[in-house]
């Protein structure tokens, strides 16, 4: 049994709280400037980052119109997500001036001697987040005025109220400091992971290695590159004058150690996905890799499809462990990523807008690295041909791409630092992963203990809540109804 603080009393929240929400603004009433109009997206926005860029309007004299007849937030109202994230909230401020969306937000004002602040606490602290988000028949995923209404807390006198918010608020804004720091670590991440790739492609990761190795020159690389072009090239059954010659160089002084190779001497086969329809039913079926299954150099084996067992275009089009799957076509910003397939799933295939690369003595692992590199974001924006909300790399211009080529040792060493690099950093993103959840975990706590009576010191001088209660329920009972705002559509 949940034990009741000194001084507190036990209230719903429309004995506390006013609750409404907006009369209905017909789509067609919306503009592209104007006053602002909110749904409960934008509140969410609000409740998260503080700022919202909108996108939808309604004119002067609609929302003068609406303000006479039904009231528009003002300055102290809270304003709640009722749809979606639920339970989001936004304190209006004396400066705002916006309407928002019917049903998808509630609007909340404080009685006489309850602070606002106190209810916007108290609405996202375990206990009551468990009460907004309970599931009610035809109410699934909605907070109604009448579930609002109904919803219990535990109400301190009103000096206490203040204690709460002040201590709150100043736990809160470590912990807000605490989540901007953790937000700069993926950017942090993503940019010491670029510093990494950019010194593997210059020669800069393995200098030590090619001083410790001098006799590792670049005429014998040469044979070494001879060979693997020779063995390319018969598995394709083509000559290796017939290769594609380099068509783009990244600007980078390499090591003389090292030679210039483009894939296309160095593949033994380039080829383009399967254009046949798939499907997510057949999940007996044989997995097709598409561009969303490529992420940050992986391969994600989420939201899959399907293609049958029997399928004519197998076993041509089924994937090989080794095999690098190069995204030809997406967005600016993605097009061109790539990963290796390692036989995780198998069978596997993949679909039209991916570029199956086998190489010959080259790591493919180290070139999907190069390629995903900002040597390789370097290629993909000088060569990609854009479209109407899609960017093309085509094969031809891949098998072009001009590639370092280095002894078969120093592959296996650079790969080989390149990884171990990488798994540090994956652990530093791990950490931060914890550090946030924990942020939340510590958050919450904080909240269930503020709402149990125990963040802050009970006074037996405040005056207690009931009296404040018994004080609105008389205020309320006197009010000439005649005298009473208009108050706004309820849902």
């Amino acid at each position: 049994m949940i034990r009741t603080p000194m001084g507190w009393q036990d209230v719903l929240l429309e004995e506390i709280c006013e609750i409404t929400s907006s009369k209905r603004v017909l789509q067609e009433q919306w503009q592209k400037q104007g006053i602002p109009f909110f749904r409960a997206r934008e509140i969410v926005k609000l409740d998260k980052d503080g700022y919202v860029e909108n996108e939808l309007f309604i004119s002067e004299a609609l929302f003068d119109d609406y303000r006479n007849k039904y009231g528009v937030p003002e300055a102290g109202d809270l304003m709640v997500s009722a749809v979606g994230t639920l339970g989001a909230c936004y304190v209006v401020k004396e400066s705002d001036r916006f309407y928002f969306k019917d049903a998808s937000v509630l609007r909340l004002r404080p009685r006489n001697s309850i602070d606002v602040q106190f209810i916007k606490y108290a609405l996202k602290s375990p206990a009551i987040l468990e009460q907004i988000n309970a599931s009610s028949g035809s109410t699934v995923g909605t907070y109604t005025i009448s579930r609002a209404q109904q919803t219990k807390l535990q109400l301190p006198p009103f000096a206490e109220q203040k204690r709460i918010v002040a201590k709150l608020d100043a736990l809160m804004a470590r912990s807000t400091r605490a989540r901007e720091e953790l937000a700069h670590i993926p950017r942090l991440i993503e940019r010491y992971k670029q510093a990494v790739l950019a010194a593997a492609f210059s020669g800069k990761l393995t200098a030590d290695w090619r001083e410790k190795h001098p006799h590792k020159t670049a005429e014998l690389l040469q044979e070494y590159l001879r060979e693997s072009i020779n063995e390319a090239q018969a598995k394709r059954g083509l000559k290796s004058s017939q290769s594609m010659s380099i068509g783009w160089l990244p600007a980078i002084d390499k090591p003389s150690e090292w030679l210039w190779v483009s894939v296309d001497q160095i593949a033994s086969l380039v080829q383009y996905g399967s254009s046949a329809k798939t499907s997510e039913a057949l999940v007996n079926g044989v997995p097709v890799i598409r561009m969303g299954n490529i992420v940050d150099g992986h391969l994600d084996y989420k939201n899959l499809k399907f293609l049958p067992t029997g399928h004519p275009e197998f076993p041509a089009m089924l994937l090989q462990e080794g095999d690098l799957l190069f995204n030809r076509t997406n967005s600016a910003e993605l097009v061109g990523k790539t990963a290796v397939y390692q036989g995780e799933q198998k069978p596997a295939s993949f679909a039209s807008y991916l570029i199956r690369v086998q190489v010959c003595s080259y790591i493919p692992e180290l070139l999907s690295a190069y390629i995903n590199s900002p040597f390789g974001r370097e290629w993909v924006a000088s060569v990609v041909n854009q479209q109407v909300g899609q960017a093309n790399v085509n094969g031809t211009k891949l098998k072009a791409l001009g590639v370092p080529y280095m002894h078969p040792e120093e592959q296996e060493t650079l790969w080989h630092r390149i990884r171990n690099a990488f798994t540090a950093i994956e652990a530093i993103s791990a950490e931060m992963s914890k550090s946030q959840l924990l942020c939340s975990h510590l958050e919450q706590a904080t909240l269930a203990k503020a709402f149990r009576g125990e963040l802050v010191p009970q006074d037996p001088h405040d005056e207690p809540a009931s009296v404040l209660l018994e004080r609105i329920r008389a205020e309320r009972s006197e009010q000439p109804i005649k005298g009473r705002k208009k108050a706004m559509a309820k849902v």
